[in-house]
């Protein structure tokens, strides 16, 4: 199954016509300080959350607060490792998409869902046994 035309298939490998391209190719320090800042805003955000989290429930007592320092780290597991599943199942569906087998990525968007909905039934059913220790 062919994605493209003969005569798109020059604009669509061409770096040159690709928005956002020149950052790559051009100098890494660049490119590292740029593609770096939405990710550094991200972290600050979450942090800033969960000091937020904080203030709001340290007036529960000590306890909720222990509560919200032990969970906090947790949550940010939880996050890492969606993010990462996200990124790998684009990852994977933008190279069949690309390589014109459509029947792949429909196979590696199934399999990204059924990865997430194994994780989203036993990762909770982990976290809620270790509660009543």
């Amino acid at each position: 199954m062919k994605l493209f035309s003969s005569r798109d298939q020059k604009y669509v490998c061409s770096a040159e016509n690709t928005q956002g391209v020149t950052i790559l190719t051009g100098d890494p320090k660049k490119a590292i300080i740029s593609l770096s800042g939405p990710m550094i805003i991200a972290m600050l955000l979450m942090s800033s959350y969960n000091v937020v989290n904080a203030i709001w429930v340290v007036g529960l007592g000590s306890d909720a607060l222990a509560a919200i320092g032990f969970v906090s780290p947790i949550f940010m597991v939880l996050i890492g490792l969606g993010c990462g599943i996200g990124a790998g199942a684009t990852s994977a569906i933008a190279r069949r998409i690309g390589a014109g087998d459509r029947n792949g990525a429909s196979n590696g968007a199934v399999h990204a869902l059924f990865i997430s909905l194994i994780l989203s039934r036993s990762l909770p059913c982990r976290l809620l046994s270790l509660q009543n220790r």
